[in-house]
């Protein structure tokens, strides 16, 4: 098997919620920060964008 296969084959790896045993709380709060973080990072453009149209004004 070539180096790449090898590297993504999907069988090598564990299931993200196994290092924290499938805690409700803990997947919830890795969901709500994830979630948290996708909104400012896709809001940073958006504000930049509106800053840059009242600056012009």
């Amino acid at each position: 098997m070539g180096f790449f296969e090898l590297l993504l084959d999907y069988k090598n790896y564990m299931p993200h919620g196994y290092c924290f045993l499938w805690f409700p709380e803990l997947v919830w709060l890795h969901f709500i920060s994830d979630l948290v973080t996708a909104v400012a990072y896709f809001s940073i453009p958006f504000l930049l964008s509106y800053m840059a149209y009242k600056k012009s004004k």
